[in-house]
């Protein structure tokens, strides 16, 4: 047993990766709402990290989180 109350390590896991070329919080949910229902078992509830880098305009967070949340994915990423 750890005398450390925490431990971080490093690790590898497979995630998929969600690319916002939009920062339409509407047009996020509906294209997420579109690929679930070609894979519905697979990609519900799915982890997910959301990669912006093609994004130039202002984000609303709070939205953008709601949109990918009403898609029941979770994400890891900003």
């Amino acid at each position: 047993m750890s005398n450390t109350p925490i431990e971080l390590k490093g690790s590898s896991f497979t995630l998929s990766v969600v690319h916002l070329h939009d920062a339409n919080p509407e047009v996020i949910r509906q294209a997420l709402e579109d690929k679930i229902a070609q894979a519905p078992a697979f990609l519900r509830h799915a982890p997910v990290v959301v990669n912006i880098a093609s994004i130039e305009e202002e984000v609303e967070w709070r939205a953008i989180n709601e949109a990918i949340a009403a898609d029941r994915f979770t994400y890891y990423g900003r």
